[in-house]
């Protein structure tokens, strides 16, 4: 008979044992590379593109504004979308949408963010935006044409792009609490009319990364946002914060799918990663302790990254 498949040991294993073909970790904070592999070639972020649209849509509208959703919206999902189950006309608050679209990966949800928040540019225009968003704050190998992340040959980034969006994003405070929470629970809306229709879990591997890192320089893991599609393979990123106060940024992309087998690889992967990043990290005599009220603007390195944050920190 043939051996028996096995999945990798759910424990921290060496730099070495790491899968993924591509990763980097930064310091959030002053934008230091920490430990990185191959993280200037193009990888295919799928749902870690959300990163991005929810960083644009906290600088665009309030989290109390309403928005409709539109047959547009609804018609430019693949088939094997992630869905929270919005209705056309439904009025849905910004807030719900960006929980249902950072916790469950709601496709549907980061579609009516872009078509109702792209101006008179509607769904494309809002795309167009993140792509300039993503260029301002330095990074130079991401293109997108969604805002959700399906596939496309000409939707891509990189892992060191990708954790400058995720470095810029976490400067929100209302991003780094949606998606570092547990639930949400849907509000009633005009087509929906009980609160609770829908609840949008945290499918981020949160929880795990914590309990396999406990024994490591990692102190904590405040948020995370998984990316999985068939060509693209499994992707994580990720905030954590060392035994010596430094905020990093992790990010890991390219595990094979495998017909799903690849999934079984991100945590492990993302722990050995992190738990090499941070013994580096707090040995480093640059270590950048974070400080509450401090004035990220003027930590975090580059001029246009620097613009962005005077713009969020002010």
């Amino acid at each position: 008979a043939p051996p028996e498949e096995t999945s990798p040991s759910l424990q921290v294993g060496s730099i070495d044992s790491v899968t993924a073909p591509n990763y980097i970790v930064i310091d959030r904070l002053s934008g230091e590379v920490i430990l990185e592999k191959s993280s200037g070639q193009k990888i295919y972020p799928s749902s870690t593109t959300k990163i991005m649209t929810a960083a644009l849509a906290l600088q665009r509208a309030k989290l109390s504004d309403t928005l409709t959703v539109t047959t547009t919206a609804l018609s430019l999902l693949s088939s094997d979308s992630l869905k929270i189950g919005l209705q056309r006309d439904e009025t849905v608050p910004l807030q719900d949408l960006l929980y249902a679209t950072l916790l469950s990966s709601s496709c549907d949800a980061a579609n009516v963010i872009a078509d109702q928040l792209g101006g008179a540019g509607g769904f494309s225009g809002y795309v167009s935006d993140m792509v300039a968003m993503a260029k301002s704050i330095g990074c130079t190998g991401t293109y997108f044409v969604n805002p959700s992340g399906i596939f496309s040959s000409a939707h891509f980034s990189t892992v060191a792009d990708l954790a400058r969006m995720e470095a810029f994003a976490c400067i929100n405070p209302d991003y780094r609490r949606i998606v570092s929470s547990d639930e949400y629970v849907m509000t009633a809306t005009n087509v929906h009319t009980s609160s609770g229709w829908a609840t949008a879990r945290n499918g981020n591997p949160i929880s795990e990364l914590t309990s396999l890192l406990q024994n490591t320089n990692i102190s904590e893991i405040t948020g995370a946002k998984t990316g999985t599609t068939t060509q693209g393979g499994y992707s994580l990123a990720c905030t954590a914060v060392t035994a010596g106060g430094r905020e990093l940024v992790a990010v890991i992309a390219g595990i094979p799918y495998d017909n799903g087998k690849g999934s079984a690889y991100r945590v492990p992967d993302m722990a050995a990663v992190l738990a090499e990043a941070a013994k580096k990290a707090d040995s480093s005599t640059a270590a950048a302790l974070i400080t509450s009220g401090e004035d990220l603007s003027a930590a975090l390195a580059g001029a246009a990254w620097k613009l962005w944050c005077r713009k969020t920190c002010s």
